[in-house]
């Protein structure tokens, strides 16, 4: 999901406002971000349930 606003938003930036350019790839990064470390809280998670069985 973060990928894609960040693609969008480097294709509207290139064919249309600076807005858009703006909002959509920096949106686009924070949702990545937050989403990496979700996963690797999972990840961890995941590990540490497994290293106690």
């Amino acid at each position: 999901m973060g990928l894609a606003c960040v693609m969008v938003g480097f294709v509207q930036g290139v064919y249309g406002d600076m807005w858009g350019e703006l909002y959509l790839p920096i949106g686009g990064i924070f949702i990545f971000v937050i989403g990496r470390h979700i996963e690797k809280r999972i990840e961890k998670a995941a590990a540490s349930v497994e290293g106690t069985g």
